[in-house]
């Protein structure tokens, strides 16, 4: 039985109540599932398109540096990275700015809005966000907290579809987040960082800025809503901050993401992403205590500042790229963290162990996708080998009739 219980559903007459009901409908969908009620394949491609593309380096069309005046006269360096399509001053853009780790559905609901204001204005939808994510520099990166990698982030932002009635993201906006920009003030940000990135007369190109309602920009975080759309009146664009998406009574934040996430409740973590959540690490070479027992594993090992359930064992799958280019999904269980059965010194990163069901092949030396689609059990010692393989066998065997015997490809 997975982990937690879903709170009620937004009530229904907003697209906020549409994405609640969804989140909802997804985390049920998931904590529902069982060998007897399998995900389709249909299901599976649309739940793991983002798998494959984390998979990539995004490579930037545009690397740039400008100088600020600072307001004490002497000017400060902002550089950034500009993915999808360059920024063309033949363009108009609507604009949306945020840290956005996990790009989840509070995310996307403010990306809608965005887009559909840029469908009416006839603009080109953009992102500006922050590498590394702000958090990082002012407080100290934290172990097991990023939703997304960096360049995970910037996929996950070049993949949001207007669903063909609005633009989708056609330019992202990395700004390089060091002690510097973080030294701009409100006004400086506002003003003329903004204005530079988008060209020095950028009324004539940024029509409308986009936010969450508790937006906080500049130095001390001393830029607020009300400050923004001052600065924005002055400079002739817009400026809208979109209240936070609400589900099952609380609103829909990375923060609480995380905690369900660590906790193990990874089909409650799923309705707020809209998506199974997923993290990446590279295949290395392990104990090989699976393979004397008939089921070879994937020893994957992720970046400690990824953000990895709690111990035990999970039911999932693992996307890698095939000699041919293409992204194929194996059905899993995967182990988080060294098996008490076992001993041995742990990786410098978090270790996943997934049995891959279907696979057939060396992944030695390359990247994998991991998505955690169920929880299963506990992590616990064995007091023999044998009932260890049994009860391992049982979660393949659970794992594979909920989710398919076999890869699928997903791109």
């Amino acid at each position: 039985m997975a982990k937690g219980s879903m709170g009620k559903a937004a009530p229904a007459g907003s697209s906020e109540a549409v994405a609640a009901a969804n989140s909802t409908e997804l985390g049920h969908e998931l904590m529902d599932l069982a060998p007897e009620m399998p995900l389709a394949a249909v299901r599976m491609r649309e739940l793991l398109s983002l798998s494959g593309r984390l998979l990539d380096t995004p490579e930037p069309a545009e690397l740039a540096s400008l100088a600020v005046e600072g307001s004490e006269g002497s000017d400060k360096v902002v550089s950034y990275m500009t993915y999808g399509q360059k920024l063309l001053r033949s363009n108009r853009y609507v604009c949306v700015i945020g840290a956005f780790d996990g790009v989840h559905l509070g995310h996307q609901e403010l990306f809608q809005r965005a887009a559909r204001d840029a469908a009416e204005r006839g603009d080109k939808l953009a992102v500006l966000t922050f590498t590394p994510d702000p958090a990082d520099v002012l407080a100290g990166p934290t172990p097991s907290s990023k939703l997304l990698s960096d360049w995970g982030r910037v996929n996950a932002l070049l993949a949001f579809d207007g669903d063909g009635d609005y633009p989708d993201v056609s330019s992202v906006v990395c700004v390089d987040f060091d002690c510097e920009f973080a030294s701009l003030t409100w006004a400086e940000f506002a003003g003329e960082a903004l204005g530079l990135i988008f060209g020095d007369e950028f009324e004539d190109y940024l029509e409308a800025v986009f936010v969450g309602s508790d937006f906080r920009f500049g130095a001390h975080g001393e830029g607020d809503l009300e400050l923004f759309q001052r600065v924005g009146d002055i400079r002739n664009y817009e400026v809208t901050g979109v209240d936070l998406l609400e589900q099952g009574g609380a609103p829909v934040t990375a923060t609480r993401i995380r905690g369900l996430v660590h906790a193990g409740r990874v089909e409650e973590a799923a309705g707020l992403l809209g998506r199974p959540h997923m993290v990446v690490g590279g295949v290395e070479h392990g104990r090989g205590e699976g393979a004397s027992f008939g089921f070879p594993t994937a020893n994957i090992v992720c970046d400690p500042s990824a953000c990895v359930p709690e111990q035990g064992v999970y039911a999932g799958f693992v996307t890698i790229a095939d000699e041919d280019g293409a992204r194929s999904a194996y059905p899993a269980a995967i182990n988080v963290g060294l098996p008490p059965s076992f001993e041995g010194e742990a990786p410098e990163g978090t270790l996943l162990e997934a049995n891959l069901i279907g696979f057939d092949g060396d992944l030695y030396g390359s990247k994998a996708c991991v998505s955690f689609v169920r929880w299963l059990r506990d992590s616990r010692p064995f007091s023999t080998l044998e009932e260890l393989e049994r009860t391992v066998l049982g979660n393949i065997d659970w794992a594979g009739r909920a989710l398919g015997g076999r890869g699928i490809r997903i791109n």
